[in-house]
């Protein structure tokens, strides 16, 4: 998947495939999706659930948690 990302590839993700890439469980996924009113708003919904622009997520969590570089 990490290939995919570097392209300008439209990758769509579940709330499984978002809490993989990050390394944690679907819940937490769940949670920021209610907790945070700036979570990036799914692409489509079905009937299996909502589907995300993985790298509107990925940005997303970057601009909130991902550390930066102070050093410069």
């Amino acid at each position: 998947m990490e290939e995919e990302l570097m392209n300008d590839t439209q990758v769509l993700a579940g709330t499984s495939e978002i809490a993989e890439h990050f390394g944690v469980q679907t819940n937490v996924v769940g949670n920021w999706i209610m907790r945070h009113k700036d979570f990036p708003e799914p692409k489509v919904s079905l009937r299996m659930g909502r589907a995300w622009e993985l790298n509107e997520v990925i940005e997303w969590f970057n601009e909130r948690w991902a550390p930066s570089d102070t050093s410069t």
